[in-house]
Order: C-alpha cells, then structure tokens, then sequence
C-alpha cells in the first residue's frame, strides 16, 4: 500500500530509480504476507479476504493431515490433544480475518452454480454483506437481481432522505427528526 504510494511520490519528483526490499517468498507466504498487509483495509472486504485466503486451504489441510500422522505415530492412536489439532476453517479465518461462519458461506456462495452475477460483483465491491447474499443465494437468480435491485433503491432513498433532512436542518430548523438506521 505505501510502496505505491512512494512510486507516485517518486515519479512526481522525477526520480527513475527507488530504493526497495525483496522477499523471498513461496507462493503460500506471500499469499498469507498480503493477506496480513490488507486486514480489515479499505482494498480488501471480507468476500475478497476469504477468496484470497481460500487458496490456502490445501496447505492447512496438508498441515492438518501431518499433524495427524505425526499424532498417530508418537501415541499410537490417530487422537490429537486440543493443542495439535489443526481447525482448517478457523485458519483460512484467522488468515482472511474473518469468521469462521463466513468463510462457510463464502465458500457455498462461490459453489453455487445460481449465484446471479450482479450479487456476486457487489459481493466482491463490498455492496452488500457476505450474510445478505448467503441468504438471497437460495432464490433463483431473476429474484436475487430483484432483491439487489430493492436493497439498491431503499439504500438509495434512505441516502436522499437523508441528505434532505440535513439541508433542512441547515437552514435553521431545528425540529427536524433525528433519522436512524
């Protein structure tokens, strides 16, 4: 995020070259390094997160299976204490800082062969809540674009609504009722 930033700054002063650390990192790192950088930014929302961290699953579960094996071989029994088990949702959330439950329905959201692609777009611009389009996964794809398009217009009025009352509020009356959500 600041390296960008430096670049532009760079480029506006003229200078050709920057200085810059490079890390050697395996695909799985570097995955995880950008994931940690953008926790809970304004770049990335939580659908985006869990998509990126999502592609870390093998590697959990990969981490999960040895833990087993090493757990069989040095007790003689396949049982794990609490300690060494390895949780493979709670870890892609951990990674993605999420929750558990939404990596859950991130991951139906991305399986469902009906998913409209409006929904999945304001999923992916942070338009509406991982929870919202989990539950309006369910319709039929003519109703999820319905859905989108009333949640898109209520949101809309309540914006105009809004922006009413402070204007009226603004030129002096104070009587106007304070508007919540």
């Amino acid at each position: 995020r600041s390296g960008y930033a430096l670049w532009k700054l760079a480029g506006q002063r003229g200078r050709t070259t920057l200085s810059c650390i490079e890390y050697d990192l395996t695909d799985t790192e570097a995955l995880r390094w950008l994931l940690e950088k953008h926790c809970r930014s304004d770049r990335l929302n939580a659908f985006c997160r869990i998509i990126l961290a999502l592609e870390l699953e093998p590697w959990f579960k990969e981490q999960a299976r040895s833990n087993q094996q090493v757990g069989g071989r040095s007790k003689g029994s396949s049982n794990l204490s609490e300690a060494e088990k390895v949780d493979v949702r709670s870890k892609i959330a951990l990674a993605a800082s999420a929750s558990a439950g939404n990596v859950t329905k991130v991951k139906t959201l991305t399986a469902t062969a009906g998913l409209d692609r409006g929904l999945l777009e304001a999923l992916r611009n942070g338009e509406v809540s991982i929870h919202r389009a989990w539950k309006w996964s369910r319709e039929q794809p003519a109703r999820q674009r319905e859905a989108l398009w009333d949640y898109r217009s209520n949101k809309g009025v309540r914006q105009a609504i809004r922006l009413l009352v402070l204007t009226h509020r603004a030129k002096g009356s104070v009587d106007a009722p304070a508007l919540t959500d």
